[in-house]
Parts: C-alpha cells; structure tokens; sequence
C-alpha cells in the first residue's frame, strides 16, 4: 500500500517518519481494519498523526480522539481503538511506536497482546473484552514498570495473579474483573500504592480478617464481589482505610454481623 497507493510517499531516507507509518499500515492490515466499525481515516493520505476522529468525552469533559494520538513531534504516544472490531494478533511491528504511552483497544476481537511487551513507555494498557488465546497474564507484564491503569477485564483469563505485578510500582488502577482467575489475593500485599482494584467475578479465594489486604492503606475502590472468599468483614478493615469510598464484597462466603461504618472526616 504505501509503495503503490499511498499518494504521500514517505521517503525510505526518513527512516522513523516511514517505519512510524509502516506499523499503523500494518496494524490496519493485521487487524482486518476494512471491518472495522469506523475508518478512523487510516490509510488516507493524511499524516499518521491525523488518522483519528473525535469521538468520545474525557472525564473532564474534553473531546478526546479515537484512532491515533500524538504528541507535538509528530510521534505516536496513544492508540485508542475500543469497540472498532478490531481481529486478530497485533503485530510483533507495533513496537517500533516506542512513544507509546496509551493503548485501549477494549471490546475487540484481539486474540494476543504480547506484540506490546517491549513497549516500556506505556502507562496505560486497556486491552479487556477480547478473546486472547493464552488465556493466562505472561510474566513480562512485570516489565512495563511505568504502566498506572492495567485493564484485562472480560478476557477469558483463567491464571492466578503473577507475583510480577508487584513490580508495576506506578499502578494506581488494576482490572481483571469477569475473568475465571484463581489462587491467592497474597501478591495485593505487596502493592501498597493500589487505588482502584476491581477483581470480581472470578474465583479468587483466602479468608477476610482484620488484617486482609492490610497494606492498601490508599484504597479507594475494591471490588472482590463474586468470588470465593470467606470469613467476615472487621470493623478495623474500614477503620485502616480512610480513603475507602466503594467496597464490594456480595456473593461471597462470608459470615457475621456488618461492622459499624466509620464516621467521615
């Protein structure tokens, strides 16, 4: 395509502007983009950097582009794709965009995303509601040390929580909800900087006391809401996190009265 159609004719000279094209090309090719629900623009002969369309608010009620974003040098720093039918495997070329800081590609048909393990920049990776084949989260995930929000919700993830995850010290958000994961919470632990934690419906098991999850002192959001989790809910659980402001334990195992709630500040 870009050597017989593509009327803007990057030359091979301008060797990151080219490769920088070339993956978006192929991403379109690799993820059958002729079905996809919106064109985005791909595959004009507008700059890469335009292949987008506003599409959707921000929760400060900016209009954010859906399709490609980029920063003021012309590079590639997000790739936000929900719901556009993308299928298939993103292909390994992806990494050449190493400015990559964003990739929501939630509600498509992705089969694996191990294309992005070499994308260290990212600090934000929602790539849930897909299909991926591997049915398990792979063990490099701990090498993406700058991601804050990690989305693999609704993905058909049968695995335990990979003690790699406690090396993503800048994660602020976790969501592995609507999965089939299993084992131990013991690996939250050791990730004291979690704001928002949403793990329901999946089979996660342990015992709640006092001291469950005691270092989350900044929790904001935990959803552990169908699952297989026993014991009863301490009133000291509440009391230790003051920022708490959404907790879901229903359908659980749980026994015993409900604690007195904590008076707010």
């Amino acid at each position: 395509w870009m050597a017989d159609i593509d009327m803007r004719k990057v030359s091979l000279n301008t060797s990151s502007v080219f490769k920088q094209r070339y993956a978006l090309v192929l991403l379109w090719f690799a993820t059958a983009g002729e079905y996809w629900h919106q064109s985005l623009i791909f595959l004009t002969d507008d700059h890469e950097c335009d292949w987008n369309v506003p599409s959707y608010q921000g929760l400060d009620g900016s209009v954010l582009d859906m399709g490609v974003q980029c920063n003021t040098f012309k590079e590639v720093t997000g790739l936000v794709l929900q719901g556009m039918n993308l299928t298939g495997i993103i292909p390994l070329e992806i990494r050449i965009l190493s400015k990559l800081e964003q990739v929501s590609l939630d509600h498509n048909n992705i089969t694996d995303f191990e294309s992005f393990r070499h994308l260290t920049n990212l600090n934000k990776l929602t790539v849930g509601y897909n299909k991926f084949l591997t049915r398990r989260i792979p063990e490099w995930i701990g090498e993406l040390s700058n991601l804050q929000t990690l989305s693999l919700s609704a993905s058909g993830i049968v695995s335990t929580l990979p003690t790699q995850l406690k090396q993503l010290t800048e994660l602020s958000t976790l969501a592995m909800d609507n999965n089939k994961m299993k084992g131990m919470l013991d690996v939250l632990e050791d990730m004291p900087w979690l704001v928002n934690v949403y793990l329901g419906n999946n089979i996660f098991t342990g015992t709640i006391t006092d001291t469950f999850l005691q270092s989350l002192q900044i929790i904001e959001v935990l959803d552990l809401s169908n699952n297989q989790l026993r014991g009863s809910l301490e009133s000291a659980f509440l009391e230790h996190r003051p920022r708490l402001h959404f907790l879901d334990l229903h359908n659980n195992f749980l026994d015993g009265p409900l604690p007195d709630m904590p008076r707010s500040s």
